[in-house]
């Protein structure tokens, strides 16, 4: 599984068109409703329309996590870094996916990333000290707790 975290200089901020953001919203009833698999493919048309929109791959990425869908996931938050790479939620969300795969060194980066971002968020030296601890960095693990 490849890891995303190079800095981006410049942030892209696509607007969805008028179609895809239909698309959005019918995927959010289907997603509520239970149906992601429809969810899905709502979202995939509604990336034909607007390819570079953050929300929609976000959106992407949570299915295909709901759905057991990893590696998939794991590209859509890809996707949504390279179009947002100063929210700090999106490296803790993809720390979060790694962590239940059990790939302890890529979610420390990607939460050593978030913290890097938004220091003032105190919630993520938990996430960072669970890491270090599964990673048997005891010393390391401490010091964030």
């Amino acid at each position: 599984m490849a890891l995303f975290l190079g800095c981006i200089e410049s942030q892209v901020y696509a607007k969805m068109s008028s179609e895809s953001n239909k698309l959005y919203n019918s995927a959010i009833v289907q997603e509520q409703e239970g149906n992601l698999e429809q969810a899905l493919n709502y979202i995939i048309k509604a990336l034909k329309y607007s390819p570079d929109d953050a929300v929609l791959n976000i959106k992407l990425a949570g299915i295909y996590s709901a759905l057991g869908r990893y590696n998939d996931a794991l590209s859509a938050y890809n996707k949504a870094i390279l179009l947002r790479p100063e929210d700090g939620f999106l490296y803790i969300s993809m720390a979060n996916l790694y962590m239940q795969l059990y790939d302890y060194k890529n979610a420390l980066g990607c939460y050593e990333k978030a913290q890097s971002l938004m220091p003032e968020y105190k919630y993520n030296y938990i996430n960072i000290a669970n890491a270090k601890n599964l990673l048997a960095d005891n010393e390391g693990a401490i010091s964030f707790y």
